[in-house]
């Protein structure tokens, strides 16, 4: 949910590093499971099949986490 294509981030990174000083340079993605909470029964759950309705009270879903792009950190010589 953070729009990001994982397989053309990969492809764009491996591209942009060929013959500079970070070619010999790693992405590590870690991805965030979609959670979310009800917003009439309180329940909160992992987003299964982009289903944004309660699985309990058929409530509307408020986003708790899975929208995330961060970049932690950049390791370099």
């Amino acid at each position: 949910m953070a729009g990001v294509e994982v397989d053309a981030l990969n492809f764009s990174f491996d591209i942009l590093k060929k013959n500079t000083i970070a070619e010999n340079a790693a992405l590590k993605i870690n991805r965030v499971p979609i959670q979310a909470q009800c917003n009439k029964c309180g329940k909160i759950f992992t987003v299964e099949s982009y289903n944004f309705f309660c699985p309990e009270c058929d409530g509307i879903l408020i986003l708790k986490s899975g929208r995330e792009l961060l970049v932690e950190f950049v390791d370099c010589e």
